[in-house]
């Protein structure tokens, strides 16, 4: 309309100089168009893993995001749209300020004997809906007391963990946070057996693991060492409006199916629960830290009847 607009008074203009600044001022108008419109595209466009990097790296959309800040949050659901990762987008920002990279951790952490004691306490969480069978996984924190990540029981009915020998527990969702993507799970008959979730900020270059059922699949230990930690703008589960988590960020490798999953330290101690994944950086993983974890718990408290996970989000 504006371009029919444009043409239609250009076609009206017949003087020299005046034809001149009317050519003038429409480049000024298609230039200013054009800038919004990266902007506004940079959004959804960073779900393509191919123009990730690209975008993140172009000095005029730095230069945009610094005076317009982030394009609006309906766009957001766009980017869910075109992403392909199966996890929730951590930053709303181009370039989030994260500390610099930390060298891979040791291949032999996947061999200490504290974590493997907290890989025999995680499970996979098991739900009927969203056209088939979702799969994450899980960790208990106190007695019957299950943490997972929301998106992996959004939408879905008839919920079970699974132990590593392969036993199988009903269970209820009694907390459900779709903006943080956390959700606490109790299981009237689990076995005692908890891990202790610590709240204070792991330190750079602290040495864990992340621990889970990669795929619906085998449980695995990924190893993984602190890169920072951060107060993260991104979306909720449904890339309808920004929220605030406290995540870390991690050097491991992790893949739809870890959702859910303790980030668990050298001592065996929860530092984490594993929810989203970089789509540009196949080393790079993010974990709520313990204080939202605790959240959870505390939110929980007292809670046994079944709440509404709404409709199918991620995974």
């Amino acid at each position: 309309l504006i371009a029919f607009a444009g043409s239609r008074i250009s076609r009206k203009i017949t003087h020299a100089k005046l034809k001149r600044a009317d050519q003038i001022a429409g480049a000024v108008v298609a230039s200013v168009l054009a800038l919004l419109a990266a902007w506004m595209l940079s959004l959804p466009a960073k779900a393509v893993s191919s123009l990730a990097n690209p975008i993140k790296r172009s000095a005029i959309l730095r230069g945009e995001y610094a005076v317009l800040s982030r394009p609006p949050d309906f766009l957001a659901s766009i980017q869910s749209l075109l992403s392909h990762t199966g996890f929730p987008q951590v930053f709303a920002e181009l370039n989030p300020s994260l500390a610099p990279g930390v060298q891979a951790p040791p291949a032999s952490i996947a061999s200490n004997r504290a974590i493997l004691a907290a890989a025999e306490l995680t499970f996979k969480i098991e739900g009927d809906g969203c056209e088939g069978r979702v799969d994450g996984s899980g960790f208990p924190v106190e007695p019957h007391l299950v943490i997972t990540a929301a998106h992996v029981v959004a939408g879905t009915k008839n919920t079970v963990i699974i132990k590593p020998n392969g036993d199988r527990f009903p269970a209820t969702v009694v907390y459900w946070d779709p903006d943080t993507d956390i959700a606490v799970l109790r299981v009237g008959t689990l076995p005692r057996g908890d891990l202790n979730v610590d709240e204070e900020v792991a330190s750079r270059n602290t040495d864990g693991a992340a621990i889970g059922y990669p795929g619906g699949g085998r449980r695995t230990i990924s190893v993984a060492r602190v890169r920072g930690h951060t107060d993260a703008i991104g979306y909720d589960i449904y890339s309808r409006h920004s929220v605030d988590r406290l995540i870390y960020v991690l050097r491991s490798t992790v893949i739809p199916g870890n959702s859910g999953g303790p980030f668990v330290d050298t001592d065996g101690r929860i530092r984490g629960m594993i929810f989203a994944a970089s789509s540009s950086n196949k080393n790079e993983a993010y974990a709520l830290d313990g204080g939202e974890i605790d959240k959870a718990i505390r939110g929980s408290a007292g809670k046994t009847r079944q709440v509404d996970t709404k409709t199918c989000a991620i995974e």
